[in-house]
């Protein structure tokens, strides 16, 4: 009778945490909430009218070994920088690591991607790709944003192999 009893209390209270919802409001309920981007934690938002005209494809080519700055291009090989009012958002990368002679990378390698403006600059993601990886493709569906006016910037951390990466996305207002 005990253990009824018991079990009839537990079934009572799990009904009524699961019947009972909490509704989150702004603080005055006749103000709409607002979401702001900052760089340090932006908020991918996406403008579908001018989504594919403003798609974007970069180019980051490693032309010398281990922790150099690898400056990514346009298409005309200009080095790109985040327009002032807008975020890039990466949605694709393809990650290719080589040594000299063009041939897959037979070590590990490590890749990392800032977003810079000057000397400084925040990390934005980093890719391992293990020894002799063919060319790997990330996908990135809600994307990664970098923030206006900073510039793409890679670090190859290898000491014997070049890394090749391309990138693919789309610009949006902040």
């Amino acid at each position: 009778m005990k253990s009824k009893l018991t079990l009839a209390l537990a079934v009572s209270i799990l009904t009524l945490a699961l019947s009972t919802t909490t509704t989150a409001h702004a603080a005055d309920s006749s103000t709409p909430v607002k979401v702001t981007n900052s760089d340090k934690n932006p908020v991918v938002t996406q403008d579908l009218g001018q989504q594919g005209s403003q798609m974007i494809t970069l180019s980051c080519v490693s032309a010398v070994l281990e922790f150099q700055p690898i400056n990514c291009a346009t298409a005309n090989g200009e080095p790109y920088e985040v327009p002032s009012d807008r975020y890039l958002v990466i949605t694709a990368v393809d990650v290719t690591s080589t040594d000299i002679n063009d041939v897959l990378c037979g070590t590990q390698t490590l890749t990392r991607l800032y977003g810079m403006k000057g000397n400084t600059g925040s990390l934005v993601t980093e890719w391992y790709l293990s020894s002799n990886a063919p060319t790997t493709h990330f996908t990135y569906p809600p994307g990664m944003a970098i923030g206006p006016g900073l510039s793409p910037t890679l670090y190859d951390y290898s000491a014997t192999c070049y890394v090749r990466v391309q990138m693919f996305g789309y610009l949006t207002a902040n």
